[in-house]
């Protein structure tokens, strides 16, 4: 209990002193000091909210790369029911056959989204489509799609 006393004691000591400097400043360099704190205040304020919306616009991206991926989905699978269970081996046929008219746009880029090999050659908003063959199979019985952020 001593200790806190004596640390409250020294606070209330330094802003004592603290307003009493204060006080002794002329009007013109406390509305200078003032006006140089509220100005440091609304550069951090701006800064956070600039920050706090670039990574609300990234999110926005990314959920709209996921949205394009579900009518791609959509369109694979629905060429599934068309084809006897068989998925198309390339992507491209689903363009050619009709169940997807045109790739999505990649919000990232504004161009239409690409369909990647591999990962290392992947940017934000690309995607890759694999099909696997069972044996004995003439089609691609199931498939993996996959976004890249």
């Amino acid at each position: 209990m001593i200790r806190r006393a004596c640390y409250l004691q020294r606070y209330f000591a330094v802003s004592i002193g603290m307003q009493a400097k204060w006080d002794n400043l002329d009007p013109q360099r406390r509305a200078t000091l003032l006006a140089g704190g509220l100005m440091l205040a609304t550069v951090l304020l701006v800064l956070l909210l600039v920050r706090g919306i670039s990574a609300m616009a990234y999110q926005s991206k990314c959920a709209t790369v996921r949205q394009n991926l579900h009518m791609i989905q959509l369109g694979a699978e629905r060429y599934a029911v068309d084809n006897d269970g068989n998925y198309p081996l390339d992507i491209r046929t689903l363009s050619k056959t009709g169940y997807l008219p045109v790739l999505p746009t990649n919000p990232f880029t504004g161009q239409p989204m690409r369909c990647v090999k591999d990962a290392a050659s992947a940017q934000a908003g690309d995607f890759s489509y694999e099909t696997q063959a069972a044996p004995g199979s003439t089609g691609a019985t199931s498939y993996t799609l996959k976004a890249y952020f």
